[in-house]
């Protein structure tokens, strides 16, 4: 995991401490498997959208910038509005933070309807459309997730 701001910047392999939680058969060490054990509130809107074998597969690599936490008051999802957050939150492709550039525009699954316009700041900060990138880098086999504090809700 990379911490990123004005004093430190280190990165770590995302290695799977543990068997998955009870009922989740995720590939240990996938971006799936990294969501059902550290991320919970956002396992259901890859369920709801039927996506679990999309991020527990392996032959391909993608980056996911995931909310680190739902607002409280935040709604039961269709299945279609699910898959369409996952495709505005999900880009082909690894991408780290250090790849990142001030005035970059990154390309979803979503594209061409939406696009991730990337701010990044001489203190370190990082920016992916409003939302502050707050934990990056976390590598996984089948690609890289970034935490943001917020969810990357598509314009249309």
């Amino acid at each position: 995991m990379t911490y990123v701001g004005p004093f430190t910047q280190a990165t770590l392999m995302y290695e799977p401490d543990e068997a998955s939680p009870k009922g989740e058969v995720a590939t240990p060490g996938t971006i799936l498997d990294y969501v059902a054990k550290n991320l919970p509130h956002f396992l259901p809107i890859i369920k709801k959208a039927g996506q679990l074998p999309f991020y527990n597969a392996t032959e391909r690599r993608y980056t996911l910038f995931v909310p680190k936490r739902l607002p409280p008051d935040f709604p039961m999802l269709a299945p279609n509005t699910a898959i369409r957050i996952l495709k505005m939150s999900t880009v082909p492709g690894v991408i780290t933070t250090g790849m990142l550039s001030n005035n970059q525009i990154v390309y979803p699954l979503d594209h061409p309807k939406n696009n991730l316009g990337i701010t990044k700041y001489n203190d370190g900060e990082i920016r992916v459309r409003d939302h502050t990138l707050i934990e990056g880098d976390i590598m996984c086999k089948n690609g890289i997730i970034h935490l943001l504090d917020g969810v990357l809700w598509p314009t249309y």
